[in-house]
């Protein structure tokens, strides 16, 4: 009987192959990219100079899973404004006697139409740091502000 390598695997790999296999994302070695269907779920704030990010359910659970390293806000890039997610490693590491490389990963998060727009269309200056949290939905989607997950270096880019 063959070694059960399931606990090698990421939340966010399980998750990713899911929504592959459900036609709502696509994938290579190191990119993630989600549909706007798939993307439904996520939740973008703004306090106190932060951009807040973070999602309900599988999707919350998946992304609050992973060691994130960077973020990026990346405008008008094929049309679509995106938050991407950038870890250096998602390995889920079991026991010593597995392979231990990295696998650096970089989840693309399309947002909301017209949802990033101050930033791009009223010169306003993006934030310089992405703070990942939980989300609760009590009757209305919330983030949970007193558990960050992450506070990110967010970096931007507008296209076109």
């Amino acid at each position: 009987m063959g070694k059960d390598y399931s606990e090698t695997v990421s939340k966010l790999m399980r998750w990713a192959i899911t929504l592959r296999i459900n036609g709502l994302a696509t994938f290579n070695a190191a990119t993630i990219v989600l549909s706007p269907r798939a993307s439904t779920g996520f939740g973008i704030g703004y306090e106190q100079q932060q951009l807040l990010f973070g999602a309900l359910g599988e999707a919350g659970e998946s992304i609050t899973s992973v060691t994130w390293y960077s973020a990026a806000m990346i405008l008008n890039f094929h049309n679509t404004d995106w938050i991407v997610l950038y870890s250096q490693n998602i390995r889920k590491i079991k026991d010593i006697d597995q392979d231990d490389t990295p696998i650096p990963m970089r989840l693309w998060i399309p947002t909301a139409t017209g949802r990033l727009n101050v930033y791009k269309d009223q010169g306003v200056s993006p934030p310089d740091t992405l703070t990942l949290l939980p989300m609760v939905n009590d009757g209305q989607p919330t983030f949970d502000l007193t558990s960050p997950v992450a506070r990110l270096s967010l970096k931007h880019q507008v296209y076109g």
